[in-house]
């Protein structure tokens, strides 16, 4: 695709889903049901923020960092489950789930809808980071690596 051709970063409009309150009991693949049953309020929300496509950028890195250690830090700092899904994140040797057929996305899971908002910030502040901001992440990744 030619340079001219793509839409300016700037451009980018994510889309996402609403925040929808799930069960508890649910079982959703790469979420132990620990975590899910250790909600303070006693109730767990979703939300999914579909990955950009062809702008040459690699977003699935950029939020997993090496070795998960930049996943697991936006985890931390968000208090929410942040997971990959959809069409090519699905791992050899682990059942399919529901979410792999879809489009490439980031799922969002936490015990409040507040903190769903703030990782919905945080996700959407790197995909949807210009070029300088991009090496300033990789930069922090290769620090905490």
């Amino acid at each position: 695709m030619d340079e001219e051709k793509r839409p300016s970063l700037k451009d980018i409009k994510l889309t996402m889903t609403a925040i929808v309150q799930i069960d508890s009991t649910q079982v959703i693949p790469g979420v132990s049901a620990k975590y899910l049953s250790q909600s303070l309020t006693g109730k767990t929300f979703r939300t999914k923020i579909f990955l950009p496509r062809f702008h040459g950028i690699n977003y699935v890195g950029l939020i997993i960092g090496p070795k998960g250690i930049y996943q697991k830090k936006l985890e931390d700092k968000t208090g929410c489950k942040i997971l990959i899904r959809g069409k090519g994140s699905h791992k050899d040797g682990h059942p399919m789930s529901v979410n792999d057929n879809d489009e490439q996305h980031v799922l969002l899971i936490g015990d409040s809808e507040e903190r769903l908002i703030e990782a919905r910030k945080v996700v959407q502040h790197v995909l949807t980071a210009d070029e300088t901001t991009r090496n300033e992440i990789r930069t922090e990744q290769l620090k905490d690596a």
